[in-house]
Protein backbone atom coordinates (compact mmCIF):
# COMPACT_ATOMS: atom_id res chain seq x y z
CA UNK A 1 0.00 0.00 0.00
CA UNK A 2 2.89 2.29 0.17
CA UNK A 3 3.10 2.60 -3.61
CA UNK A 4 -0.23 4.46 -4.15
CA UNK A 5 -0.21 8.18 -4.78
CA UNK A 6 -2.92 10.51 -3.48
CA UNK A 7 -3.83 14.16 -3.88
CA UNK A 8 -2.47 16.31 -1.13
CA UNK A 9 -4.94 17.84 1.33
CA UNK A 10 -4.03 21.37 0.20
CA UNK A 11 -4.70 20.64 -3.49
CA UNK A 12 -7.99 18.89 -2.71
CA UNK A 13 -9.07 21.84 -0.53
CA UNK A 14 -8.27 24.29 -3.35
CA UNK A 15 -10.19 22.18 -5.90
CA UNK A 16 -13.24 21.81 -3.64
CA UNK A 17 -13.19 25.54 -2.81
CA UNK A 18 -13.06 26.44 -6.52
CA UNK A 19 -15.99 24.12 -7.27
CA UNK A 20 -18.09 25.58 -4.43
CA UNK A 21 -17.31 29.19 -5.43
CA UNK A 22 -18.14 28.43 -9.09
CA UNK A 23 -21.45 26.84 -8.13
CA UNK A 24 -22.21 29.83 -5.88
CA UNK A 25 -21.63 32.28 -8.75
CA UNK A 26 -23.80 30.20 -11.08
CA UNK A 27 -26.67 30.08 -8.57
CA UNK A 28 -26.29 33.81 -7.85
CA UNK A 29 -26.44 34.66 -11.57
CA UNK A 30 -29.53 32.51 -12.10
CA UNK A 31 -31.35 33.97 -9.11
CA UNK A 32 -30.42 37.54 -10.08
CA UNK A 33 -31.80 36.98 -13.58
CA UNK A 34 -35.02 35.47 -12.26
CA UNK A 35 -35.56 38.22 -9.69
CA UNK A 36 -34.91 40.92 -12.31
CA UNK A 37 -37.56 39.36 -14.57
CA UNK A 38 -40.00 39.16 -11.64
CA UNK A 39 -39.48 42.86 -10.90
CA UNK A 40 -40.10 43.74 -14.56
CA UNK A 41 -43.27 41.62 -14.64
CA UNK A 42 -44.46 43.19 -11.39
CA UNK A 43 -43.89 46.74 -12.64
CA UNK A 44 -45.75 46.02 -15.90
CA UNK A 45 -48.66 44.55 -13.93
CA UNK A 46 -48.68 47.55 -11.59
CA UNK A 47 -48.68 49.98 -14.55
CA UNK A 48 -51.66 48.14 -16.05
CA UNK A 49 -53.55 48.30 -12.76
CA UNK A 50 -52.84 52.02 -12.36
CA UNK A 51 -54.07 52.64 -15.92
CA UNK A 52 -57.22 50.67 -15.11
CA UNK A 53 -57.82 52.76 -12.00
CA UNK A 54 -57.19 56.00 -13.88
CA UNK A 55 -59.80 55.13 -16.50
CA UNK A 56 -62.38 54.05 -13.94
CA UNK A 57 -63.25 57.42 -12.38
CA UNK A 58 -65.74 59.30 -14.54
CA UNK A 59 -67.38 62.69 -14.05
CA UNK A 60 -70.85 62.13 -15.46
CA UNK A 61 -72.21 65.56 -14.72
CA UNK A 62 -70.89 68.90 -13.50
CA UNK A 63 -72.71 72.21 -13.38
CA UNK A 64 -72.36 75.61 -11.78
CA UNK A 65 -75.30 77.31 -10.07
CA UNK A 66 -75.88 81.03 -9.55
CA UNK A 67 -75.39 80.63 -5.80
CA UNK A 68 -71.67 79.85 -6.38
CA UNK A 69 -71.91 76.05 -6.04
CA UNK A 70 -70.68 73.26 -8.27
CA UNK A 71 -72.75 70.09 -8.43
CA UNK A 72 -70.58 67.20 -9.51
CA UNK A 73 -71.65 63.60 -10.13
CA UNK A 74 -68.96 60.91 -10.33
CA UNK A 75 -69.01 57.21 -11.08
CA UNK A 76 -66.64 54.47 -9.90
CA UNK A 77 -66.20 51.58 -12.34
CA UNK A 78 -63.66 49.71 -10.19
CA UNK A 79 -64.17 46.77 -7.87
CA UNK A 80 -62.46 48.80 -5.14
CA UNK A 81 -64.07 51.70 -3.28
CA UNK A 82 -62.65 55.10 -4.18
CA UNK A 83 -62.47 58.15 -1.95
CA UNK A 84 -62.93 61.52 -3.58
CA UNK A 85 -60.34 63.66 -1.82
CA UNK A 86 -60.29 66.98 -3.67
CA UNK A 87 -61.71 69.11 -6.47
CA UNK A 88 -59.37 71.35 -8.46
CA UNK A 89 -60.57 74.10 -10.77
CA UNK A 90 -58.42 75.03 -13.79
CA UNK A 91 -58.73 77.93 -16.19
CA UNK A 92 -58.54 77.48 -19.97
CA UNK A 93 -54.73 77.59 -19.94
CA UNK A 94 -54.84 74.76 -17.36
CA UNK A 95 -53.53 76.86 -14.49
CA UNK A 96 -55.04 75.83 -11.16
CA UNK A 97 -57.41 78.32 -9.56
CA UNK A 98 -57.15 76.65 -6.14
CA UNK A 99 -54.63 74.54 -4.21
CA UNK A 100 -54.62 70.79 -3.79
CA UNK A 101 -55.79 70.19 -0.23
CA UNK A 102 -56.80 66.54 0.10
CA UNK A 103 -59.51 65.62 2.60
CA UNK A 104 -62.32 63.10 2.40
CA UNK A 105 -65.26 64.46 0.40
CA UNK A 106 -67.11 61.32 -0.64
CA UNK A 107 -66.62 57.56 -0.75
CA UNK A 108 -67.65 55.86 -3.97
CA UNK A 109 -68.73 52.24 -3.58
CA UNK A 110 -67.25 49.69 -5.98
CA UNK A 111 -69.05 49.14 -9.29
CA UNK A 112 -71.86 51.46 -8.24
CA UNK A 113 -74.98 51.37 -10.40
CA UNK A 114 -75.58 55.12 -10.13
CA UNK A 115 -73.30 58.11 -10.03
CA UNK A 116 -72.96 59.78 -6.65
CA UNK A 117 -73.28 63.55 -6.52
CA UNK A 118 -71.83 66.12 -4.17
CA UNK A 119 -71.62 69.88 -4.06
CA UNK A 120 -68.50 71.98 -3.76
CA UNK A 121 -67.93 75.68 -3.30
CA UNK A 122 -65.10 77.04 -5.43
CA UNK A 123 -62.75 79.16 -3.34
CA UNK A 124 -62.35 81.94 -5.92
CA UNK A 125 -64.11 83.74 -8.74
CA UNK A 126 -64.70 81.40 -11.64
CA UNK A 127 -64.06 82.42 -15.30
CA UNK A 128 -66.54 81.68 -18.11
CA UNK A 129 -65.02 78.29 -18.86
CA UNK A 130 -63.49 76.12 -16.18
CA UNK A 131 -62.05 72.63 -16.14
CA UNK A 132 -63.11 70.65 -13.10
CA UNK A 133 -60.72 67.94 -11.88
CA UNK A 134 -61.96 65.44 -9.32
CA UNK A 135 -59.17 63.62 -7.48
CA UNK A 136 -59.81 60.22 -5.91
CA UNK A 137 -57.77 57.37 -4.56
CA UNK A 138 -58.43 53.79 -3.48
CA UNK A 139 -60.09 53.90 -0.07
CA UNK A 140 -57.51 51.67 1.61
CA UNK A 141 -54.66 54.01 0.60
CA UNK A 142 -56.10 57.29 1.89
CA UNK A 143 -55.10 58.30 5.41
CA UNK A 144 -56.75 61.43 6.87
CA UNK A 145 -53.80 61.87 9.23
CA UNK A 146 -51.36 62.03 6.27
CA UNK A 147 -53.43 63.07 3.23
CA UNK A 148 -50.44 63.92 1.00
CA UNK A 149 -48.58 60.68 1.76
CA UNK A 150 -49.88 58.53 -1.12
CA UNK A 151 -51.28 61.22 -3.38
CA UNK A 152 -49.12 59.89 -6.21
CA UNK A 153 -51.55 56.93 -6.34
CA UNK A 154 -54.55 59.25 -6.81
CA UNK A 155 -56.54 59.30 -10.01
CA UNK A 156 -58.29 62.25 -11.56
CA UNK A 157 -61.18 62.83 -13.89
CA UNK A 158 -61.78 66.06 -15.80
CA UNK A 159 -64.75 67.84 -17.28
CA UNK A 160 -65.18 71.26 -18.87
CA UNK A 161 -67.97 73.41 -17.47
CA UNK A 162 -69.27 76.59 -19.09
CA UNK A 163 -70.29 79.24 -16.58
CA UNK A 164 -73.36 81.25 -17.63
Amino acid sequence: MTGKKAVSPIVSTVILTAIVISLGFIIWALSAGLSRQLVIDLSVDLDERVANVRSSLVIEYATYTPDNLFYICVYNNLETPLRVVDVIYLNVSRNPLNDLTPSLILELPPKSKNALCFKDTPPILIPNLVIVQVWAMPAHLFSPSAPFERLDKAVKAEREVTIP
